[in-house]
């Protein structure tokens, strides 16, 4: 069901709900498929159209591949533009930098912004291309063919808990070093240089990172693709005995319990709506989800709290922000929001960024998410649907975690391109 009002702004929809986490993984690689492309870097577009395509392993805006090549006597590391979508890259989406720059930055441990920025842009070969992707340095630091990086549900289940360090062990080990959370750019490129350095063997496949899924490698696109797959698949195994226990709290049978205000018990959705349009300062589509097995699992996370801890990944509060609007009481959560990003990023970089919920749960309303364009609002509403799948298989091995708040603060205001902005203006 859809419709919209007369400036074309609410978009409601309903969908079922599908769980984020399979108890099979598919391997959908065709050799007759990759053996017609002429080129590593066609078949490193075409098994990242593979990963990209399986919102499992990859959602919108998430993941990075690369592959180094010998060109002319030089070593090209050919990265995924920033910006580009996984599923749909070709070959011209992927961008060329000089590599030994690159890696002696990371090696060098020049650690000095301003510097790294210009490394990385002296590096790009062709000034027409894509922006590199913001873990270009990760990419050039491991020495390996072929990388790509995913945030998989089934490795953020399994990972996302306070016993992190005991879950690695039992699952992963060597074959794939744990390196603790680190933000994107510099300081987590240098992370996996060193955890691969100190940890690593000649059987290590690939890096879990902490609260930011996956990364493997090999010596061709092949190995690196399905090294990814057993890292996932290793994790799946892991959690598939907790699948089907009782929800964490021995309930689920009972939507939720409505918890609003007095004073806005009576508040339509189309009410709420145009009131975060204000907040925000611009127009929002809406999508909406209501599905009773759905209700069902919100109902747990709200009487559990997981539904305040926070995303499966820091990227994903770009799209959801860090937790959702719970009782209809905008003005609370519009402070609230504010405070945690001005004691999180300082008032001056907390400024850039709008306090309008983008995900509203509600008992009458179900999941309604909120975007800048439809698509962003579906995107929304998908990242928290396999966000909630995550908690709730985090919670069933252990007690999940998100990343520390102001690591997500700091995602929202770089990965939602402020931090660029704000240079540029300055």
């Amino acid at each position: 069901m859809s419709n919209t009002n007369k400036k074309g702004v609410l978009f409601v929809h309903t969908e079922p709900y599908n769980q984020a986490v399979k108890r099979q993984l598919n391997n959908p690689w065709s050799d007759q498929v990759a053996n017609g492309y002429n080129t590593e870097l066609e078949r490193l577009a075409y098994s990242s159209r593979l990963l990209g395509s399986n919102p499992d392993i990859v959602l919108e805006g998430g993941g990075n591949t690369s592959i180094k090549l010998q060109e002319n006597d030089l070593s090209i590391l050919y990265v995924k533009g920033s910006g580009r979508n996984l599923a749909q890259v070709t070959q011209e989406d992927f961008t060329p930098l000089l590599l030994s720059p690159l890696q002696r930055a990371v090696e060098d441990n020049v650690n000095h912004a301003p510097l790294i920025e210009k490394i990385v842009a002296q590096a790009v070969i062709n000034p027409d291309s894509a922006r590199p992707s913001i873990e270009t340095l990760m990419h050039a630091a491991l020495p390996y063919c072929c990388v790509m990086h995913t945030h998989a549900d089934s490795v953020l289940a399994a990972m996302n808990v306070d016993e992190i360090h005991q879950v690695h062990s039992t699952i992963y080990g060597s074959l794939a070093p744990l390196v603790d959370y680190q933000h994107s750019g510099f300081d987590l490129a240098r992370a996996c240089w060193q955890a691969l350095k100190n940890q690593g063997n000649d059987q290590s496949i690939g890096l879990i990172l902490a609260f930011h899924g996956a990364v493997s490698f090999g010596k061709d696109v092949r190995q690196a693709y399905e090294n990814m797959l057993h890292l996932i698949s290793l994790a799946q195994n892991y959690l598939n005995p907790f699948i089907d226990y009782p929800p964490a709290d021995g309930s689920g049978d009972h939507l939720l319990a409505p918890s609003w205000p007095t004073s806005l018990v009576e508040l339509t959705l189309e009410d709420l709506h145009k009131r975060i349009n204000a907040l925000a300062g611009f127009p929002l589509h809406l999508y909406q989800v209501k599905d009773f097995s759905f209700m069902k699992l919100l109902a747990i996370h709200q009487r559990t709290g997981l539904l305040e801890q926070g995303p499966a990944t820091p990227q994903h509060a770009l799209y959801t922000k860090r937790y959702p609007l719970l009782n209809r009481d905008l003005k609370a959560y519009a402070r609230d929001y504010r405070h945690y990003l001005d004691t999180s990023l300082g008032t001056a970089d907390s400024a850039w960024i709008d306090v309008a919920p983008r995900i509203v749960i509600d008992s009458q309303w179900g999941l309604c998410a909120f975007g800048k364009t439809l698509k962003e609002a579906q995107a929304a509403s998908l990242m928290y649907q396999h966000d909630l799948q995550v908690m709730e298989l985090a919670q069933r091995h252990g007690h999940y975690r998100s990343a520390p708040i102001d690591s997500i603060a700091q995602a929202e205001f770089e990965y939602g391109g402020y931090a660029l902005r704000k240079k540029t203006t300055l």
